[in-house]
């Protein structure tokens, strides 16, 4: 049989166990604490061996959680929002133990205030400044106080916006040809495209032909009526489109408008030209409308002379094609030409004409004879 002596000094062992065993299981012991004991070996006559005597030290085994996975990584966040999510996967620990988690933040790396979270992979870090840097890191803790510290992380928290669209001419640039009278008008107009951030848009109009002035600050307008234009003249417009953090200027256009307009027909000569035997000592002139292209109302000037190269204004701005020449010598030869005149000044010519008057005279009846003729 065997004897199992044990206890806390060499000098002090007390049996524990005697019989035919060969391993005693050792419990309620304290950790770190050395035990001695030593076992004996008898038989049934009463001799005794005594082995040698032996120490056993019980340390607590125990391993630190797995290293920390993030899943939020920090660097840039562009956003509208004053709070950020921080994720990370559930820590594991070797031994099996439970693990709690505690988040630490602050605004720099070397002050971190911690937050306990328990087992917890999430956390919502609120009121949250922008153009700041935050820092962050996790450390997980099982129950027996073993550690491990994850890597600090920091991120730049910075507001988002997209300026608004450029607005784009889409009208009222360039050369233009207008049928207009003086002065007029013309639409402007440009693409009003939406905010991409769904902000609301102002709408600014500068004009001007020697330097830009602002004349229409509204809302999201896409176009603008001007007027008091003249021909000829260039003009300069610009539209800047604005939501309430950006603004985005749209290029400066350049406006020309010229007076697109065709002359009349040239008036064709009806009556009044040729040799007339009268004795009247004026002359119907008249001649056939002329036509305007663009349908614009036609006026005539009669110019008259004694040479085609000598004529002079006789009527002017006639609405009806007929005319009246009067204090006419006779055996001279007038000459006449029609000018026809749209409302814009563009004129036509017709060919000179010529006329003459000739005295109309016949010669006295033979005298009738009554009485005796003399022979």
């Amino acid at each position: 049989t065997y004897r199992l002596y044990l206890g806390n000094t060499p000098g002090a062992l007390s049996l524990m166990q005697e019989g035919p065993q060969t391993s005693y299981p050792l419990s309620g012991f304290n950790w770190g604490q050395t035990y001695y004991w030593k076992v004996t070996a008898n038989d049934q006559f009463g001799a005794e061996t005594a082995g040698p005597t032996a120490t056993a030290t019980v340390n607590f085994l125990n391993n630190a959680p797995e290293s920390l996975v993030y899943v939020s990584t920090g660097g840039l966040i562009r956003t509208r929002l004053t709070s950020v999510n921080l994720d990370w996967l559930a820590p594991t620990d070797p031994d099996g133990d439970p693990v709690e988690t505690v988040l630490l933040t602050g605004p720099a790396p070397n002050s971190l205030t911690p937050i306990n979270l328990g087992q917890e992979t999430s956390y919502v870090w609120e009121s949250l400044s922008f153009n700041t840097s935050y820092y962050f890191k996790l450390k997980a803790i099982d129950p027996f106080g073993a550690q491990r510290e994850g890597e600090t992380k920091s991120f730049l928290l910075e507001f988002k916006n997209t300026p608004p669209p450029l607005p784009l001419a889409t009208a009222g640039n360039g050369i233009l040809w207008r049928h207009k009278q003086e002065l007029f008008a013309e639409t402007i107009s440009w693409r009003a495209d939406p905010d991409k951030d769904a902000d609301p848009v102002s709408i600014s109009v500068h004009f001007g032909s020697d330097s830009l002035r602002k004349i229409y600050e509204g809302g999201d307008a896409s176009s603008f009526y001007v007027d008091g234009l003249n021909y000829g003249t260039t003009y300069y417009w610009q539209v800047i489109a604005s939501d309430p953090f950006s603004v985005s200027s749209g290029p400066v256009n350049k406006l020309q408008v010229f007076l697109q307009n065709s002359p009349p027909s040239a008036p064709s000569i009806s009556a009044g030209m040729g040799n007339i035997n009268t004795r009247m000592t004026s002359a119907a002139l008249s001649w056939n409308p002329a036509l305007d292209p663009e349908g614009d109302p036609v006026i005539y000037d009669v110019w008259t002379g004694t040479s085609p190269e000598r004529l002079r204004l006789a009527a002017q701005n006639l609405g009806t094609p007929g005319f009246s020449l009067s204090n006419l010598a006779f055996s001279v030869t007038y000459y006449w030409q029609i000018e026809a005149k749209d409302s814009f000044g563009a004129r036509a010519f017709s060919p000179i004409a010529s006329l003459t008057h000739t005295f109309q005279n016949s010669a006295p009846q033979a005298p009738l004879v009554q009485g005796p003729i003399l022979r």
